[in-house]
């Protein structure tokens, strides 16, 4: 399968255009394996397997993995999270995680990104229902959610932001929990009653949902002075 891309065409022009300019200057003994090294690129790049990948993709693929071997970055030794420093895998690898304390003395992590010069700050939230409420409270909601993202596009540094909701089976533990905690040894026992069928049938197809939204501020501005980690998450920390 032939396909030059663009490479290839840089290539094919660039070679024939000196290979003409060699032999119109009367260097044949030049030209002749000026034009086998023409051919032997062209194929490198030009001729691709099934896969779509070309000789040189190939090659360039095995060296960078020789070398990533050899340095020891294609093994992942996890630990735990609590104690000592560990790196993350996957794309996390190159982050680095801080944590300091906002303008009300609560602790808060940033992610830094250093090869952008990108910090992150997720906030866990409480997303509302709709169920049982009236259709003018959810439009109030809803509105509420379009003016933060307005206003998050007026705020200094900001890159992007991401909502990420986790969904899963709720057990029922809590309900269970707080209905027994909460319970009075005297109360009737018609109310007991309705609370224990309500603790045994709610957790039926009912779900546990986090949320949380992540924010990330570019570290440094275009016309701005030259600023340290520490000074972005201070900046980060007083807003």
């Amino acid at each position: 399968m032939l396909g030059l891309g663009t490479a290839g065409t840089v290539i094919l022009v660039g070679g024939a255009l000196i290979i003409a300019l060699v032999v119109a200057l009367g260097l044949w003994l030049v030209a002749a394996p000026l034009v086998l090294v023409w051919l032997l690129a062209l194929g490198a790049v030009g001729v691709r397997d099934r896969h779509g990948r070309n000789l040189a993709m190939r090659v360039g693929n095995r060296v960078g993995w020789s070398m990533t071997r050899r340095r020891g970055q294609n093994l992942y030794r996890g630990g735990p999270t609590t104690h000592g420093s560990f790196t993350p895998p996957g794309i996390l690898a190159t982050t680095k995680l801080h944590e300091a304390r906002d303008a009300y003395d609560r602790p808060f992590a940033v992610i830094e990104y250093p090869a952008v010069g990108h910090y992150a700050v997720a906030v866990e939230v409480s997303p509302e229902g709709a169920s049982l409420v009236d259709a003018d409270q959810v439009d109030v909601w809803v509105a509420g959610w379009g003016q933060w993202l307005a206003n998050l596009g007026q705020e200094l540094g900001v890159v992007g932001a991401q909502v990420t909701v986790e969904t899963a089976p709720d057990t029922g533990a809590r309900l269970k929990r707080e209905v027994q905690r909460r319970l009075d040894p005297n109360a009737p026992d018609l109310a007991k009653a309705v609370l224990g069928q309500v603790v045994h049938d709610y957790p039926a197809g009912a779900s546990l949902d986090r949320a949380w939204v992540t924010v990330t501020f570019r570290g440094q501005s275009a016309a701005g002075p030259k600023r340290t980690t520490a000074d972005v998450i201070a900046d980060l920390a007083s807003r």
